[in-house]
């Protein structure tokens, strides 16, 4: 039988939360730096420095309110003519989203005002000059919150599936500390591959499950 830790992970009304602490508990035994910091600012945050994983990047659509003069026109999807170069348009297009899990409740979307930057890029692309450019701000796309869930608990769940197999139930929460450096060092390489969704972990360097759990000698 799978473990509860497992079985959580999979249940439609899954706490990441308290899953993502679990599995912090699990892979403390590894001293592994970047595995903890990954789950920690997954629970607490990434920094204002900090470049977030690709999954943890947003979609965003452009809207302003303008007025002519005679009226005022809320809420029209802005133009994206003017954009000229690759970083204006990520700065428009898209959102790194360094908040906790906790902070990603979905709602009726999330509102990213921009600054007077993109307000006067939007302004530039408009040809009749008495219209006034007077808010911009993104939209991000429905479900963008339950997008990076997904994807982190996917992630999570391709991890567990594996040490559970190799090393027993994982509600033990002490199942990795009798695993010997050596085969500690390939657990680390395959969570570090499933983290970073990359193949190759190092220079040259390739793991599969396959391998995990083997004694050499065999």
């Amino acid at each position: 039988m799978r473990s509860q830790f497992i079985q959580d992970l999979v249940s439609k009304n899954c706490d990441i939360e308290s899953i993502l602490l679990r599995l912090k508990a699990i892979l403390y035994e590894l001293n592994d730096e970047k595995i903890i910091e990954w789950i920690t600012k997954e629970l607490e945050g990434y920094s204002e420095n900090d470049q977030v994983p690709d999954y943890r990047i947003l979609k965003l659509t452009p809207y302003w309110t303008m007025a002519d003069g005679v009226r005022v026109y809320q809420n029209i999807e802005a133009p994206l003519g003017a954009i000229k170069t690759e970083k204006e348009a990520e700065a428009i297009r898209t959102l790194p989203f360094k908040s906790p899990i906790s902070g990603m409740v979905e709602g009726k979307g999330l509102i990213i005002n921009y600054g007077p930057h993109i307000k006067k890029i939007f302004a530039n692309g408009i040809a009749d000059r008495e219209v006034f450019v007077m808010e911009a701000y993104g939209k991000v796309e429905g479900g963008g919150f339950e997008k990076i869930k997904g994807v982190i608990k996917s992630r999570v769940l391709t991890i567990a599936l594996l040490l559970e197999k190799k090393y027993g139930n994982l509600d033990e929460l002490d199942v990795l500390k009798k695993i010997d450096i050596e085969e500690k060092k390939e657990i680390i390489q395959y969570i570090h591959q499933q983290i970073n969704n990359d193949v190759t972990i190092g220079e040259n360097s390739k793991i599969s499950d396959s391998n995990l759990g083997v004694n050499k000698n065999e």
